[in-house]
């Protein structure tokens, strides 16, 4: 079969992307190693983590981008994770760079004002075009053409039944336990109680954890996984809906960035109206409903815990 132009393109724009997150992690290092950085910002340790985690997404990108032109099976659905992750980003950060109160005393001259304004703008219309690629990027893998094209001359596999949300979501629970171990020393909030110390970085160890457990499980199409993570997500979105909606939430918010280890020189005060609170409720109730929503529809792509138990794994044959 002719591999369509757009394909090529799609790697080449992995690979320039891939190479600009590479270039972006070793420029935090060469700060990190040039220039001495003040006790009140965010720290060494952050500033390392950072550029870590930015070169191994980049050295991906760029692995990924050669591999879709190769026809790689497992790059096409790199390709997808990434875009419906980076989607589902890009929703909301557009309000984010809006909405988020710069540090100000009121003194700013009228061109630092405009220039924070266009900066709002200009993040805020990145965050839409980048959203709109990974969008075609979406689509294009999704067509049968294009499915048919990354799987010449292979059997079918678990991972050609696994249906593409669950692929999505069971990648994305890896990603946060990960993200959560490697940020333990925040705080975090439980409730109506904001945890910091080794009480906080223990919890939040356990709970990444847990995340990464989950989403192996549902990589690998187990029913117990699906269950655990119906309740993870219920966890986390009462959890949420406490922080923000019971009495105190702007305070409790508040608390959790001056509380911060690498929090900024200064930090915003956080009414109860403000945009970033009503934003916040309106992040936590999509991040909970559309995983509950795949969680539920797509009962039948796992391997019921009976089967597993009795050696069985394979889930039934399924078309999406």
């Amino acid at each position: 079969m002719k591999t369509p132009f757009s394909i090529y393109l799609c790697g080449v724009l992995e690979c320039i992307g891939g190479v600009l997150v590479l270039l972006m992690s070793v420029g935090m290092v060469f700060v990190f190693l040039a220039r001495p950085l003040p006790p009140s910002g965010p720290g060494r340790g952050f500033m390392l983590a950072t550029a870590g985690f930015y070169g191994l997404m980049g050295a991906l990108g760029v692995t990924t981008g050669i591999c879709v032109c190769m026809h790689k099976k497992w790059a096409r659905w790199s390709t997808l994770i990434f875009s419906w992750l980076t989607m589902l980003m890009c929703a909301f950060m557009p309000a984010v760079f809006l909405l988020m109160p710069f540090p100000s005393n009121g003194s700013s001259p009228d061109k630092v004002r405009e220039g924070l304004q266009v900066f709002r703008i200009v993040s805020a219309s990145v965050c839409l075009v980048v959203g709109a690629t990974c969008g075609w990027w979406a689509w294009l893998f999704s067509r049968p053409r294009i499915k048919e094209l990354f799987s010449e001359g292979r059997a079918r596999t678990l991972e050609s039944r696994r249906p593409v949300s669950i692929a999505v979501i069971g990648w994305y629970w890896i990603l946060a336990g990960v993200m959560m171990c490697a940020i333990a020393s925040f705080p975090i909030a439980i409730g109506v109680w904001v945890l910091t110390g080794w009480k906080g970085a223990a919890l939040k160890i356990v709970w990444g954890v847990a995340y990464f457990v989950l989403g192996w499980g549902l990589l690998k199409m187990r029913e117990w996984a699906r269950i655990g993570s119906l309740w993870m997500v219920g966890f986390y979105a009462l959890n949420a809906m406490v922080l923000f909606l019971l009495p105190g939430g702007a305070g409790r918010l508040q608390a959790l960035l001056e509380q911060n280890p690498w929090k900024l020189h200064q930090t915003p005060p956080m009414a109860a109206t403000s945009g970033m609170m009503r934003l916040g409720v309106a992040g936590c109730v999509l991040v909970s409903i559309i995983p509950l929503y795949f969680l539920i529809t797509r009962k039948a792509a796992f391997v019921p815990v009976k089967a597993c138990m009795d050696g069985e794994v394979a889930p039934p044959e399924l078309k999406a």
